[in-house]
């Protein structure tokens, strides 16, 4: 959290926990250089979502974050689009192959509506 050097982390592939993202999450709510994460093919599911959208909606430095091949879901998109109606510091968001159903797809377009500095959002499958 008060690494201040650190700005690009590449977490992909590691399979990461519900209890991960918590601390993840914690760690994006507090820290101020991380510019790029990479938590793609890491079966992150709603939980571990939440747990990591709930950092972002505070986080003020990340500017790319790649979850793309994880498990989202309808409860994990619609925390990310939540999130994303306070975030103003991303820039580029993936979220493909995360199983995410039209529910989770209209809660991430309404976020767009808000959300001033997201300029790619990309949600294909």
């Amino acid at each position: 959290q008060s690494n201040r050097k650190l700005s690009c982390l590449d977490l992909s592939h590691n399979q990461l926990s519900d209890g991960a993202c918590r601390c993840l999450g914690s760690i994006l709510a507090n820290n101020e250089s991380i510019r790029a994460l990479n938590l793609s093919w890491n079966q992150i599911r709603p939980k571990g979502a939440v747990a990591l959208a709930m950092g972002l909606q505070g986080n003020c430095s990340l500017k790319t974050l790649d979850v793309t091949m994880n498990g989202f879901g309808q409860e994990g998109s619609l925390a990310v689009g939540f999130a994303l109606t306070d975030n103003s510091a991303l820039t580029e968001l993936d979220v493909s192959h995360n199983r995410i159903p039209d529910i989770g797809l209209i809660g991430l377009a309404e976020a767009m509506k808000v959300n001033e500095s997201l300029r790619h959002l990309r949600v294909g499958e």
